[in-house]
C-alpha cells in the first residue's frame, strides 16, 4: 500500500503515511496522539 493509496490524514488532511489507531494518518499527527496516549495510559 503506497501514500497515494492512503489518501489524507484524517486529522489535518496531509498525506497519510499509514493507518495509526484505526485512521490514516500523517507522521506529525501519528506523534502526537503516540505521546499523548503514552501519557494517559
Amino acid at each position: 500500500m503506497t501514500n497515494r493509496d492512503l489518501g489524507r490524514c484524517l486529522v489535518c488532511d496531509d498525506v497519510a503515511i499509514g493507518i495509526n489507531f484505526g485512521v490514516p494518518t500523517c507522521m506529525p499527527c501519528k506523534a502526537f496522539f503516540r505521546r499523548n496516549a503514552v501519557k494517559l495510559g
